[in-house]
């Protein structure tokens, strides 16, 4: 797709205005309307192609770990986790359930045995521990795992917890009570994950690769500020690759904002998207005429602007974007739990 600069851009609002150049203040001003903008323009559609990812693999969270208080620096361990396997039958554990934290290749949750006289813990009971360590695929598919006693943070209670929500936990490198831990079983698709574009919007969550041959289950499911959380998704005693998300991408990337302190755009910019290229001009010159003092006159300049996006959404249309993409039948069969 075609980007264009913002030095054009200013170029355009500046011959619009019928002046050689802007005061600094203005320039400062102008910048600030052009993102307002660009935010306006982006939260028009759900499906711009430019920002519009389809039937992405992504990986989904069966837990999330976050540490708390004095605990509060173990970052190694924060985070969310994929079912990844189970052990092997084991009476002392009452899940047999071996998690591993996205991203990474060594940090597990799973039951284990361990031996400390001051919490009554032995060797004959497991207890839900998280740390760094090992899981080994065995030759019939289970997996032995060893989570490192020393660096671990493991249930404290004498009779283990088959619930990883109600598990009481204890810091074997943190001794004081002040720490906390918060630990729950999910079916979360986090909003970012490592080497993946950032999610904005996610539109629609399949089981399989949508939009390509054949149909595809596809979940219902509801957003917070963690992510996307399915509901009557797969077995979760059943390990997947994942499922495939179609979502809108972010405006800007984290590293944008914290990099340009209004939010987006700045001088330098090269990436102005084409396709919105003259609603940026209209639409920020109008603002700025506002600002002036100038209401009638504004008026006028928005309505321009506006009917430059109204192209742009109408192209939308024709590409079946929104009749595709953006539009779920709901029936019966897709309603069911399976």
């Amino acid at each position: 797709m075609q980007d264009r600069t913002y030095s054009d851009l200013q170029n355009l609002i500046e011959a619009l205005a019928g002046v050689s150049s802007f005061t600094e203040e203005e320039v400062v001003n102008i910048q600030y309307f052009v993102n307002r903008r660009m935010y306006e323009a982006y939260n028009r559609s759900p499906v711009w192609n430019r920002y519009l990812v389809v039937s992405e693999l992504r990986k989904l969270a069966s837990a999330s770990i976050r540490l708390s208080g004095r605990a509060s620096n173990r970052t190694s361990i924060n985070g969310y986790y994929e079912l990844i396997g189970s052990q092997a039958a084991d009476s002392t554990l009452t899940d047999l359930n071996v998690y591993k934290k996205i991203g990474t290749t060594n940090v597990f949750l799973a039951q284990q045995k361990y031996t400390d006289a001051g919490l009554s813990i032995t060797d004959a009971n497991g207890r839900w521990s998280v740390g760094e360590g090992t899981a080994i695929e065995q030759s019939d598919g289970t997996y032995t795992t060893s989570i490192t006693q020393s660096s671990a943070t493991y249930d404290s209670n004498v009779t283990p917890e088959s619930s990883l929500n109600q598990v009481s936990w204890y810091d074997k490198a943190i001794t004081t009570a002040d720490s906390t831990l918060v630990a729950d079983f999910k079916n979360l698709i986090p909003f970012d994950e490592a080497n993946r574009e950032s999610i904005n919007d996610f539109i629609r969550i399949n089981r399989s690769q949508a939009f390509l041959n054949l149909s595809t289950v596809e979940y219902d499911f509801y957003v917070d500020e963690q992510g996307a959380n399915l509901l009557n998704p797969i077995s979760s005693a059943t390990p997947v690759d994942g499922v495939f998300v179609t979502y809108k991408k972010r405006l800007f990337s984290d590293e944008v904002l914290s990099e340009d302190n209004r939010s987006g755009f700045n001088t330098s910019s090269t990436n102005i998207p084409g396709e919105f290229f003259n609603y940026l001009a209209h639409a920020a010159y109008s603002d700025f005429l506002r600002m002036d003092g100038q209401h009638g006159k504004s008026i006028k300049e928005s309505e321009i602007a506006d009917e430059f996006l109204a192209l742009e959404l109408e192209k939308v249309d024709l590409m079946s974007n929104n009749n595709t993409i953006n539009r779920k039948f709901s029936t019966y069969v897709n309603r069911q739990s399976r």
